[in-house]
C-alpha cells in the first residue's frame, strides 16, 4: 500500500508510528494483491472533531469501478487510542471500496452496498462554505462492519504491541 501522511503532526506519537499502524491494519484487512495497488493519503487536521463532529472520514479519490486512490481525514487532537481505532475503521472502508462492496452513486443519499442500492439517512452535523455537511446515522451495514472489524483488529493490535509500549 502506498501511504502518504500530511497535515498537523499529532503530539501523542510520531508519523512513523502512525504509518506503522496503518500498514499493520491494512495487512490484516486487505489481501496483498489488492493492497499493493492501493494508494492512501492520510490528512491530519486539528479541526475535524470541532467542525465536522467526527474523528475520521474516508473517501475514494478516483472514478474506477474498484477504487485504488483514497483520502482519509483524521483529527490529530484525539487520543492515541482513538487515533488507532479510527485508522482501522477508515481502512475497513478503504477495503470495502477497493473490493467494490461499497460504491457511491450519483445521488448523495444513496450508495451501493454489495450490489444493492441503499438509501442513507443523513443528519446535519456541521456547516461548511457550501452549506451543510451531513453524516449517516451509523447503522448502515458498512458502518456496522467497520465498527466490528475496528474493535476486533484494535484488540489484536493492542495484544501484539502491548498497551504499555504504545500507551493505548
Amino acid at each position: 500500500m502506498f501511504l502518504f501522511i500530511s497535515g498537523n503532526r499529532p503530539k501523542q506519537y510520531t508519523k512513523q508510528e502512525l504509518k506503522y499502524a496503518c500498514q499493520w491494519f491494512a495487512k490484516h484487512l486487505i489481501n496483498k494483491r489488492l493492497r499493493d495497488k492501493i494508494c492512501v493519503d492520510i490528512i491530519l487536521s486539528d479541526k475535524l472533531v470541532k467542525e465536522d463532529k467526527c474523528y475520521g472520514l474516508c473517501s475514494p479519490e478516483d472514478f474506477a469501478y474498484r477504487h485504488k486512490f483514497f483520502s482519509i481525514h483524521i483529527d490529530s487532537t484525539i487520543s492515541k487510542r482513538m487515533m488507532l481505532r479510527t485508522i482501522c475503521h477508515e481502512l475497513v472502508h478503504v477495503s470495502q471500496y477497493a473490493k467494490a462492496r461499497l460504491k457511491n452513486t450519483r445521488n448523495w443519499d444513496k450508495v451501493k452496498w454489495e450490489g444493492k442500492i441503499v438509501s442513507v439517512k443523513y443528519e446535519k452535523r456541521a456547516n461548511d462554505e457550501e452549506g451543510c455537511i451531513y453524516f449517516s446515522n451509523g447503522y448502515e451495514p458498512w458502518e456496522v462492519e467497520a465498527r466490528d472489524l475496528e474493535d476486533k483488529f484494535f484488540r489484536k493490535y493492542k495484544r501484539v504491541h502491548g498497551s504499555v509500549a504504545y500507551e493505548i
